[in-house]
């Protein structure tokens, strides 16, 4: 007790000499335990620009301000205006720890006062490793800046992550119009947006139900755009009275739109009341629709039931073409089963070839069919001209025996036989007709001809048939080929 009395007598009187005086004046001591306890307020100061230093040599140990406190408050520097004030520093490797109890506490770093700080938070030119916030529960974390922006800046990698499944990452989502820019810079970037993993992403671009402008892409230079599918299709679509354009009105480069290899194809299938354009009605250049080449059938207006089909409307000076000049299959041209079908009705003071280079037969009207054919008119200076080589004129009507006055026709005439002149009976034939016969088929061997009267009386042709050198003889059942003028 009394060593403990006589140490405390002496810090008294150190404290006295040290702030208290009014003299300069100073003192060390040094004891080997020293506790100081006050029912009041116990205060140590220092002259106006001396230093207070507590624990300054102090090297191993600890050192404890307010260790037992559970209520009131400590205070560092409250009252400073300039100067810093510094906790740790030097070559100190340990742990500096603010607010590390186990209560709930609110921490302030630079929120007081109305002047403006700049805070540093591990700033030095070291491999800080920096860690703010948990992921713990329901803790959160906000990042705010007035108009002075917001930076954040690696030398390496950036990592913007959201700690579950159903964790969003929100750009831009507060109700304020922005400018969010993504690889905007002046060196060329490679952005990429759902392109790694091995889970399939739904990326989303401008889907909100909201008259949104996309734009992707420009046209500058080299600049490309890809587009690509897998087996799940892709989609352009425009609702309502929108428009879809691809390829640009100005555009001087190839437009090219692929299909499917062995797939249906389709084209503006959903269009029905609508009018469908391909290529522009002042193109100088080349349209071609290619179909297939192999077994398949290629088709055009297959839908058309009653509307109109026009090929080659607008052609004034051009050529139009249907079907090459080297092919070998079957060109099949069909009209209507019941209307009146045409072909170069327009056609005023040019000319019409139909098979001029052909080697083949060419047949008009030759179906079972009964058909009316009509080659050419008698308007104005018209004429007709038949031509043919050495394989003879053939002509084969059916069986008939009616004639039309004024006109040159063609008739296949029965003969019952039994006799060597018969008479046949032709409707409407004049007296002043013009008849030519030959001997198309005979029942009786050797038959050499016939004669045909002119006509003998109105309506009447007889013929005489001969054998050998001109002795009349009965044919049997027989044809004759006869073609009358009947002026």
């Amino acid at each position: 007790m009394k060593n403990t009395l006589k140490g405390l007598g002496l810090f008294l009187f150190a404290l006295t000499i040290i702030m208290g005086g009014a003299n300069s004046a100073s003192a060390t001591i040094t004891t080997s335990a020293l506790a100081v306890t006050s029912d009041g307020v116990l205060t140590l100061n220092g002259l106006l620009t001396s230093a207070v230093n507590l624990g300054t040599v102090t090297t191993t140990g600890a050192m404890n301000i307010g260790t037992i406190m559970t209520t009131g408050a400590i205070t560092i520097g409250g009252a400073q205006t300039s100067g810093a004030v510094s906790i740790g520093g030097g070559v100190q490797t340990g742990t500096i720890t603010l607010g590390g109890g186990t209560g709930a506490q609110t921490l302030n770093i630079g929120t007081g006062g109305t002047g403006v700080k700049t805070i540093n938070v591990g700033t030095s030119a070291i491999d800080n490793v920096i860690t703010i916030g948990t992921a713990t529960g329901v803790a959160s974390l906000s990042l705010l800046s007035g108009t002075g922006d917001m930076a954040i800046t690696s030398v390496d990698d950036i990592s913007i992550n959201g700690g579950s499944t159903g964790s969003i990452i929100n750009l831009g989502t507060s109700a304020f119009a922005h400018v969010i820019n993504i690889g905007v810079n002046a060196v060329g970037n490679t952005v990429n947006i759902a392109s790694g993993g091995t889970v399939a992403n739904a990326v989303n671009i401008g889907t909100g139900a909201i008259g949104n402008v996309v734009t992707i892409g420009n046209v500058t230079g080299t600049t490309a755009v890809n587009i690509n599918a897998g087996t799940g299709a892709s989609t352009f679509a425009v609702t309502s009275t929108g428009t879809l354009t691809l390829g640009g009105v100005a555009a001087t480069g190839i437009v090219t739109v692929y299909g499917g290899t062995s797939a249906a194809n389709k084209l503006f299938t959903n269009v029905a009341g609508g009018t469908i354009a391909i290529g522009n009605a002042a193109a100088t250049g080349a349209t071609t629709i290619n179909g297939s080449t192999l077994a398949g059938t290629n088709s055009l207006y297959d839908n058309a039931t009653t509307s109109l089909i026009t090929i080659g409307g607008g052609l004034t000076t051009g050529t139009l073409t249907l079907g090459k000049t080297t092919q070998t299959g079957v060109t099949v041209i069909n009209g209507s089963t019941n209307g009146a079908n045409t072909l170069f009705d327009n056609v005023a003071g040019g000319s019409i070839s139909i098979g001029t280079v052909a080697t083949g037969a060419i047949n008009i009207g030759a179906g079972s069919a009964v058909h009316a054919i009509t080659v050419g008119s008698t308007d104005g200076a018209g004429s007709l001209s038949l031509k043919y080589g050495t394989g003879a004129l053939i002509v084969t009507p059916t069986p008939n025996t009616t004639v039309v006055q004024n006109e040159l026709s063609f008739h296949l005439v029965p003969i019952t036989g039994g006799a060597s002149t018969e008479v046949v009976t032709f409707t409407g034939l004049r007296t002043t007709a013009a008849v030519v016969c030959t001997l198309n088929t005979a029942t009786t061997a050797a038959m050499t001809g016939l004669t045909a009267d002119s006509v003998s009386s109105a309506n009447q042709i007889t013929f005489t048939f001969y054998k050998g050198a001109g002795v009349a003889t009965d044919p049997g059942a027989s044809t004759v080929g006869c073609m009358i003028h009947n002026i």
